[in-house]
């Protein structure tokens, strides 16, 4: 596995049976299932075996969570962290709907990551274990999976998944041009915006509107010097006509993080941010998601 140096523990072979797995599914979380005991059972097993400094046996469990299931109050019932179950579902913010969708509930605390990452949050993971010598391995519904035995999320890893909120990427400033059709200040054609101008001061401070990662930065002819973020759940963030270039490709920034200064480089007719959000392949209007 390519993010892992120094001495490798990884019982890969043990574990081949998981890649056919039936999983025994509890009905409710509470003592009156059968397997909810059980899964009760086998948590407080492994936190014994762990305090003693040995490795548990990992044991799975299914869930098909309700409309009044949220992650934080699964955890609390199966007394497991929330990061655990999170990681292994990929559920990727603390706010994510679980309703109808079928989890799984492990009986062992740590963190779980996929050998191929695919998300911000399991790329910061995938930065910061680096340095681990310890994991063990396993396959979970054709996801191949590193285990990391009772580890917990780090203050960034936290800090990102729990940042849920969008915040404006200007403290002061006024939208000088919405989302959607306009007449372009530049050619005189109308022309759909796929963002919004914010006017602003030259130089004032530009931060990114939620966690996540630089996956583009530079100059463009239309855009000047810009920002690309990629956040979770699909959806990206574009700070376009910047003086200033305050980050660099990969790097993992929050909501106070300043990604450059307000600036006038590209097709500008004067000091703005232009701010885009994308899902998916669509751009959104901005001040639909915050104010």
């Amino acid at each position: 596995m390519k993010k892992k140096v120094g001495v490798v523990f990884c019982f890969c072979s043990l574990f081949s049976l998981f890649s056919q797995q039936h999983y025994p599914q509890i009905q409710k979380l509470q003592v009156s299932d059968l397997l909810f005991r059980q899964l009760e059972q086998d948590i407080a097993t492994s936190y014994k075996i762990l305090a003693a400094g040995e490795v548990p046996v990992l044991r799975v469990y299914s869930y098909l969570a309700t409309d009044t299931d949220d992650l934080l109050s699964i955890a609390s019932r199966c007394s497991i962290p929330y990061e655990t179950i999170a990681t292994l579902n990929r559920i990727s913010s603390s706010d994510a709907k679980l309703s109808g969708k079928t989890l799984l509930l492990p009986s062992c605390p740590g963190l779980f990551l996929p050998e191929v990452s695919s998300t911000p949050l399991e790329y910061i993971m995938e930065a910061s274990t680096i340095d681990t010598d310890f994991f063990l391995c396993y396959t979970f519904n054709q996801v191949d999976f590193v285990f990391f035995p009772n580890r917990r999320f780090s203050g960034t890893e936290r800090a990102f998944f729990t940042d849920t909120s969008l915040k404006a990427p200007i403290t002061e400033g006024l939208i000088s041009s919405p989302f959607g059709k306009r007449v372009s200040p530049i050619s005189g054609q109308e022309q759909f915006h796929k963002g919004i101008d914010i006017a602003a001061s030259l130089g004032s401070s530009v931060y990114a509107c939620k966690t996540g990662i630089v996956i583009d930065c530079g100059f463009d002819a239309i855009y000047g010097n810009y920002v690309l973020l990629q956040h979770e759940n699909g959806m990206q963030s574009l700070y376009a006509h910047l003086s200033q270039i305050l980050v660099k490709m990969s790097e993992s920034i929050n909501s106070l993080t300043v990604l450059g200064k307000v600036g006038s480089t590209g097709l500008s007719t004067g000091p703005h941010l232009h701010f885009e959000i994308r899902v998916g392949s669509e751009s959104i209007d901005p001040g639909s998601v915050f104010k």
